[in-house]
């Protein structure tokens, strides 16, 4: 039951939860891409809010199927302001970055939110240093093909692009986080049966 709880319940909420945050987004990146002057866009503060908002939307998810603390709320919404607040400044500042740049951006910070995401699932999943790779890794790629894909379909939607960034992003790591939980759960029963047959 909690099996197929996971993979029809949390993992396409979880989806929709990445869509919807990075949905959000869309519109201060095209307010940033603009030629409408932008120096009095409150960059921090916007990068700090729609931070706290795809981090929110995830911990609902993860709050209603593994019973997860604030604690993930917290570190990712450090790490995603840190992210959205350089992408902002950098929009402000030299709207014409090369795709080199935002891909460094994208990898580091991204690694830095691995790292400080990995602290809070520690506490529920076993082997939690693969979420260090995967959500690394699958950040970058998912940032390359909504890249390289809106250039050869000539996609200028921001909406589609960040929808489509958030969906791919969303698929990859809830299989990751639906794994490592059930493999938990099926461990811990394990030690369970043990310890009573003891």
């Amino acid at each position: 039951m909690e099996t197929r709880k996971i993979w029809t319940q949390f993992l396409p909420q979880w989806v929709l939860a990445n869509m919807l945050g990075w949905a959000i987004y869309a519109p201060i990146f095209v307010i940033l891409f603009s030629p409408i002057p932008i120096h009095r866009f409150p960059g921090r503060g916007v990068g700090i809010g729609v931070g706290f908002l795809i981090s929110y939307f995830q911990w609902l998810v993860l709050k209603k199927h593994m019973h997860m603390d604030s604690m993930w709320l917290w570190t990712s919404t450090l790490t995603y302001s840190l992210y959205l607040g350089v992408l902002i400044f950098i929009g402000s500042n030299a709207p014409n970055f090369s795709t080199f740049t935002l891909l460094m951006i994208n990898i580091v910070v991204m690694s830095l939110l691995s790292l400080s995401q990995r602290s809070a699932l520690n506490y529920y999943v076993n082997n939690a240093d693969i979420w260090i790779v995967v959500n690394a890794v699958t950040s970058i790629v998912a940032a390359l093909v909504v890249c390289f894909g809106s250039q050869i379909f000539s996609i200028t939607s921001p909406f589609f692009v960040w929808i489509s960034y958030g969906g791919i992003y969303g698929v990859i790591t809830g299989i990751t986080l639906a794994k490592l939980y059930l493999s938990t759960l099926e461990a811990s029963r394990a030690q369970s049966k043990q310890a009573v047959g003891q």
